[in-house]
């Protein structure tokens, strides 16, 4: 094994899968045959987050971008400003977004999305901080806050830099710098395979994009240890349904018998009260395109929280099913994910040097992996 080699490389994809790799042939010359790995329930954050710090959501709390809470929720003042309910308002939204930035310090990646404006003041965002930022996790520790604790040169590239000028400064201090642990998260995959779907010219065009990228960095470069992988994978969509209308005939009340979350792939419920849960759990086994997530299988998937705090009862759709119209969004998009883990297009793909080991089946496998080659330059 090559841990000798003093800069390290982490390249996460969105959406990079296993399923997907080897329908377009995806292999960037110089590495590895692809890994399978299993990803976690949820959606990019949740994933993201066990891939930084080697944990299962139920251990780093970080599992949804939204969390059932009245007392601590930031959006709880919208019940006392006449016209913030109505989040379709503009001036509503810039003065929430405001609030979060200035006043509550949330420098997560977050979007208020279609979630109305009768739910927000019962919902808080669990992640406060920047994932790619040292002391992201509460409680936790994440691969940066590794790196930055051995003293090594660290280099981050998110979200907030554009792809193309995130490898292009990628490359130049991989040149620069003799030593270190250089992180590169892009979500432009992602992006397009929502809109036109695993099997389009555009998402082919993009793995190319993504493969002379990765091929000139390799060709620069020979002192490395460059693992490229996925959060999760991704899968077109086949058929929609919509849910509100039958939990909405229910007649119940928000807050007082129940809060939902309808995700594009799941629906989550707080239940305030006994006889609501019952209605609801009702109404969803009558539903023939998911199940309900029993506790057994929530432990063993890492999502049990007995708070409750990402709900009481969750709904989790089957493969190629997305809720329209949901709290992400009014129109079906191409492609989705956060189906069940065991999905085979949910599976995310890593790669390699060729003279690297990596021994995983799971992204949680990735946090170690780089804390141990951090130990033993160190050492």
């Amino acid at each position: 094994m090559s841990d000798h080699k003093s800069k390290k490389v982490l390249i996460i994809i969105d959406a990079l899968g296993y399923e997907l790799v080897n329908k377009h042939a995806f292999r960037p010359e110089g590495l590895s045959d692809a890994v399978k790995l299993e990803t976690v329930p949820g959606f990019s954050q949740s994933a993201l987050t066990s891939i930084m710090t080697g944990s299962k959501p139920d251990k780093h709390k970080l599992w949804m971008m939204y969390s059932f809470s009245k007392e601590s929720s930031p959006f709880r003042f919208i019940r006392s400003v006449p016209g913030m309910s109505d989040m379709s308002r503009l001036w509503g939204r810039r003065l929430l977004n405001w609030k979060l930035k200035h006043l509550d310090g949330v420098s997560a990646y977050y979007n208020l999305y279609d979630v109305p404006g009768t739910v927000l003041p019962y919902l808080d965002l669990p992640a406060r901080k920047r994932l790619f930022a040292p002391g992201s996790v509460r409680g936790g520790k994440t691969i940066l806050d590794y790196a930055f604790q051995t003293g090594m040169n660290v280099r981050v590239w998110d979200y907030e830099t554009p792809e193309e000028k995130a490898f292009e400064e990628l490359s130049v201090a991989l040149k620069e710098d003799r030593s270190g642990f250089f992180l590169l998260y892009t979500a432009g995959l992602d992006a397009i395979m929502h809109t036109t779907g695993t099997g389009s010219t555009e998402t082919l065009e993009k793995l190319g994009w993504y493969r002379e990228r990765i091929e000139r960095l390799l060709s620069e470069q020979q002192d490395l240890i460059l693992a490229v992988m996925g959060d999760h994978g991704m899968c077109d969509v086949t058929h929609h349904i919509d849910l509100l209308p039958e939990i909405e005939s229910a007649g119940l009340r928000i807050p007082d018998d129940y809060i939902p979350f309808f995700d594009s792939t799941m629906a989550r419920f707080r239940i305030n009260d006994v006889h609501a849960g019952d209605k609801i759990r009702a109404i969803l086994s009558r539903c023939a395109r998911g199940k309900i997530l029993k506790e057994d299988e929530l432990d063993r998937l890492g999502i049990s929280f007995k708070d409750g705090r990402f709900g009481d009862i969750i709904f989790q759709l089957d493969a190629g099913i997305i809720i329209v119209p949901s709290f992400m969004g009014k129109t079906p998009v191409a492609a989705m994910h956060g189906y069940h883990p065991a999905e085979e297009s949910m599976f995310s793909a890593l790669f390699t040097n060729r003279d690297v080991e990596f021994y995983g089946s799971r992204i949680t496998d990735v946090a170690p992996f780089f804390k141990k080659t951090f130990s033993e330059q160190a050492g």
